[in-house]
């Protein structure tokens, strides 16, 4: 049965998207519950995704370099809002 469902994975199709994308889309979803860690996590494995290539057209890799730099930003703003609140709570306990 195992197996059969690993068959079942590796045959489907694409539907248009590369794994990269969808992987930023998962950080993408993990900044927005607030997950920052793991967002990080993800976009450290689609930097890896991303670098490996695996063809994808350079309009496409064009896309995808942005949609990493936009993730990065938003990931820096978020740490940089929660850091901001941490110093803000301390201040005020002092």
């Amino acid at each position: 049965m195992a197996t059969q469902s690993i068959t079942l994975i590796a045959s489907a199709p694409r539907q248009g998207r590369q794994l990269s994308e969808r992987i930023l889309g998962a950080a993408h979803q993990a900044c927005a519950q607030g997950e920052l860690d793991a967002a990080g996590r993800l976009l450290e494995l689609a930097e890896t995704v991303f670098a490996n290539g695996n063809g994808v057209p350079s309009t496409a890799r064009k896309h995808l370099m942005e949609g990493m730099i936009a993730t990065h930003e938003l990931l820096w703003r978020l740490r940089q809002s929660v850091a901001d609140h941490n110093v803000e709570q301390r201040a005020e306990a002092s």
